[in-house]
């Protein structure tokens, strides 16, 4: 009974934080675009966090480790919901993802080389995105998504983000050649791929947390 109370709390903060996600993306949608947030991404995104947070406290990652996990599962929630809805992502939200990873890589003694990894990615992307503006005329990034790839690079190992991106953009160009063929002015959000791809890959062992290292 003892070795689960850690976990049980660790849940009641998750829900907690959970809650605030979505109460923090109700009040932008509804304040500032007259929408709410879609009960099936809200669903989705609270059964990944759970499944998260229960995987990882099976491989053994501490409560610590767990807290950083379920602030990282409650950002990725509220970005999702308002990009999903409106293809916006408020700045607050993406340099909020960008400083408590900073946080949770400090913490594990890791940050000058996540923050050479972030700044990596941010100024490819930042590039990439000029590069469209000026030749074609259009944003194949907006800006709101650059500081979220930003942020991904913080919080994961350096081998692990050019498959997560690059596993996101397939997501994004498979969604768009099966549902949006037809639909060629519709702006497609690309931020709820980036967060599905993390989301995902804290589902597996030594992802964001070295997990085999507590085992051996």
């Amino acid at each position: 009974m003892s070795e689960l109370l850690p976990i049980c709390i660790i849940l009641i903060v998750l829900a907690a934080i959970l809650y605030l996600s979505y109460s923090a993306a109700t009040v932008y949608l509804s304040e500032v675009h007259n929408t709410r947030p879609h009960n099936a991404a809200v669903c989705i995104c609270c059964l990944l966090a759970v499944l998260s947070i229960c995987l990882n406290g099976a491989y053994g990652v501490d409560a610590t480790g767990l807290l950083f996990l379920s602030i990282l599962t409650g950002l990725l929630t509220v970005m999702t919901l308002t990009d999903i809805a409106v293809c916006r992502l408020p700045r607050i939200f993406t340099l909020s993802l960008i400083v408590l990873g900073a946080a949770f890589r400090y913490s594990l003694e890791e940050l000058t080389y996540s923050l050479l990894n972030a700044s990596l990615w941010f100024g490819m992307t930042y590039l990439l995105r000029q590069f469209f503006i000026t030749a074609k005329g259009t944003e194949a990034l907006g800006l709101g998504d650059v500081f979220l790839i930003a942020g991904i690079a913080m919080w994961t190992q350096p081998q692990h983000t050019p498959l997560l991106i690059t596993a996101a953009a397939s997501g994004a160009f498979l969604f768009i050649l099966l549902f949006c063929r037809h639909r060629h002015q519709q702006a497609l959000p690309f931020a709820p791929f980036l967060c599905a791809s993390l989301y995902a890959l804290t589902l597996l062992p030594d992802s964001v947390f070295r997990t085999s290292e507590i085992f051996t």
